[in-house]
């Protein structure tokens, strides 16, 4: 009698690893469609039939791959946090996180090996992501989750802080402070996050009636990347305005510090001269003095609010795509001075 075929037969016959065969005959994703192809015939050749158990209808493995682009690592912790919500469920539901980092500018995308080999059931991107980059994911065809980002022409699930209406509310709190004359800082085009914040301050300001100066608005680029820089140019790009705002509401805490060093060398006084509010309450917020007034984004939360949507994913590939929002909470310290 003919010895029964195995699993371990047909990966020793197509030079792969079990784990690969057996996610390829339970039709998991994260396989190429060529090496599926392969062990497909190789399986049908050699007469191999796999029989489907109740453990099908479980993840193809208790993993799941965080992405996130190196660029993201000069936000002051931000993403950091996120990433630690995402640990914390996931260890809650028994999942190890896979952390890969990639160049966001990099001509095309590269799937992480553990997701080429079939070794995780989902991916999380954390922060910025490219519609080149998704539709490279896309094709895998593996559950997969955005957090603090969204793609207007993409259909996918994200989980973001509810920035437009977030930001309306902090502009709102200055003009509760008698501030009428109110600047705005932040790169517009570097972030959907940014820009959803800008028409936030847009849309408080007109709301009130209250007109925006366009010589009051730093938009076309990121003060703190002008500090890094020279911190000459920030203090040149402020000196421009001639007369300034009695504040600012900047699209995030690293810009609102730039403001900070710049106004230092100026002899600007904060909040005497000037206010100034920040967005994304990060570790250093609370460290700088004056302690700076803030929105607080809930990134913990996002990165839980994030693994749970995968989840839902995993065991409903038919599911809805959702846009979450969060919103921020105000987080009042020093920085605003109150002219009523």
């Amino acid at each position: 009698m003919a010895r029964k075929v195995s699993m371990d037969d047909i990966a020793r016959k197509v030079g792969l690893s079990k784990n690969t065969v057996s996610l390829v005959l339970r039709g998991m994703p994260g396989i190429s469609a060529d090496t599926r192809l392969l062990i497909s015939r190789t399986a049908q050749e050699m007469g191999y039939h796999y029989k489907q158990s109740g453990i099908d209808r479980q993840p193809a493995s208790r993993n799941l791959c965080i992405i996130v682009p190196t660029i993201a690592h000069d936000r002051q912790g931000f993403f950091a946090h996120i990433q630690l919500g995402i640990e914390q469920e996931a260890k809650k539901h028994h999942f190890n996180t896979i952390f890969h980092s990639y160049e966001e500018n990099a001509e095309t995308f590269q799937l992480p090996l553990c997701v080429r080999e079939g070794l995780v059931s989902g991916i999380i991107s954390v922060g910025r992501v490219s519609e080149k980059t998704v539709s490279v994911i896309g094709r895998c065809g593996i559950p997969f989750v955005v957090t603090d980002h969204y793609l207007e022409n993409v259909r996918e699930d994200c989980v973001l802080t509810d920035n437009i209406q977030s930001a309306r509310f902090a502009t709102e709190y200055l003009i509760g402070k008698g501030h009428r004359d109110i600047g705005f800082v932040g790169d517009i085009g570097a972030t959907v996050s940014f820009r959803d914040r800008y028409f936030g301050f847009l849309n408080a300001m007109a709301k009130h009636g209250l007109p925006v100066k366009e010589q009051h608005c730093i938009t076309h680029a990121g003060l703190d990347g002008m500090i890094r820089q020279d911190q000459a140019i920030a203090v040149s790009e402020l000196e421009k305005m001639h007369e300034l705002p009695t504040a600012f509401f900047c699209a995030n805490d690293a810009g609102a510090i730039a403001l900070y060093r710049a106004f230092f060398q100026m002899g600007v006084s904060i909040p005497g001269t000037v206010s100034v509010m920040g967005f994304d309450d990060t570790d250093i917020s609370g460290l700088v003095v004056p302690e700076l007034t803030t929105m607080r984004v809930h990134k913990e939360l996002m990165g839980r609010k994030a693994f749970l949507r995968l989840m839902a994913k995993i065991h409903d590939r038919k599911t809805v795509p959702e846009r979450l929002l969060l919103a921020a909470e105000l987080v009042e310290r020093q920085s605003v001075r109150d002219l009523t």
